[in-house]
């Protein structure tokens, strides 16, 4: 509602409250990324569109490992 009205400080304020609460949401990373892209800080939405990618990436990780043990006859949460 914030970055719809480019209220962008309090947009920011929310979405990283929002973030504190539960880090692993990439929803909340990736629109604060737009609200530093419409305000104007391309640095700071780069930098939350990392975290996005570094999720991503542990997720395929954590799957490959998962598809691995199994094929192996392994418990997959071990």
């Amino acid at each position: 509602m914030f970055a719809q009205d480019n209220r962008y400080d309090r947009a920011v304020a929310a979405f990283k409250a929002a973030i504190r609460l539960d880090n692993s949401k990439t929803d909340a990373h990736v629109r604060l990324a737009r609200v530093y892209r419409d305000a104007g800080k391309p640095e700071a939405a780069a930098a939350e569109l990392a975290i996005v990618r570094q999720f991503g990436e542990q997720e395929n990780k954590d799957s490959l490992r998962n598809v691995t043990r199994q094929q192996l006859g392994l418990d997959p949460n071990k």
